[in-house]
């Protein structure tokens, strides 16, 4: 009886290695994907400096260019982000040039993808930590501006004009009408950062950003939990 039960087993686990799975992994050079979010350590730069150094970067998904199928936007950390524009069929084409400017060795940590103008273009924020740096700790918007080409769609960077080039940490974002009033808001996640010099540098709350379609300025509005800034969308 041991014997046919083992037997058994044995084959339910030979069964179970060559069914089909769900999901089948799909060579790079069929797709056309070739984006690696490479983090290279360094003396200065490593697991003992920096712990967050290995959570990774967002991606997103979206039309960009409205044509019926979902495109790929990946963040880098310490490689650029790209974009890739769906052809069908499961085959992409790099048009991450089409972003402009690319940040420069900026440590890019989520993707959020909305029409925040309504335009009926999709467009990509970014959320950036990991540097002491303001200026190289900005969260980047891309606007989308359609397809002017065959090559399209092309997109321009816009975060200080819209209000949302926060330099508070942010490691991700969502998109939401928080007041109900038909515009797009912003929710902003942020974290603490741990410096090379091995100091804590505490983060910031989260940010809440209250779309205005009305309103050319944006004073911050400082509550007790979080802070409420306006851009105009």
């Amino acid at each position: 009886m041991m014997k046919k039960s083992l037997f058994l087993i044995l084959l339910l686990i030979a069964a179970s290695c060559t069914s089909p799975t769900m999901f089948k992994l799909l060579d790079p050079e069929k797709t056309g994907v070739h984006f690696i979010n490479r983090v290279t350590e360094t003396d200065s730069l490593n697991i003992m400096s920096y712990e967050y150094i290995y959570n990774g970067a967002g991606v997103g998904t979206g039309d960009l260019n409205n044509d019926g199928l979902m495109d790929l936007v990946f963040a880098g950390n310490q490689v650029p982000p790209a974009v890739y524009l769906n052809l069908g069929n499961f085959k992409f084409k790099d048009i991450s040039s089409n972003l402009s400017p690319l940040p420069y060795k900026q440590w890019l940590s989520g993707v959020a993808i909305a029409d925040i103008n309504s335009d009926g273009w999709l467009d990509i924020y970014m959320t950036s930590t990991a540097n002491n740096n303001p200026e190289k700790c900005k969260n980047r918007l891309w606007i989308n501006q359609g397809m002017t080409d065959e090559n399209g769609p092309y997109f321009i960077e816009m975060a200080e004009q819209y209000g949302v080039a926060d330099t508070s940490q942010s490691v991700s974002a969502a998109f939401f009408d928080y007041d109900c009033d038909g515009d797009l808001d912003l929710y902003i996640l942020n974290n603490t950062l741990t410096a090379s010099s091995g100091n804590l540098k505490l983060g910031t709350p989260p940010d809440l950003r209250i779309s205005s379609a009305s309103s050319a300025s944006f004073p911050p509005m400082n509550t007790a939990s979080t802070v409420l800034e306006v851009f105009e969308a």
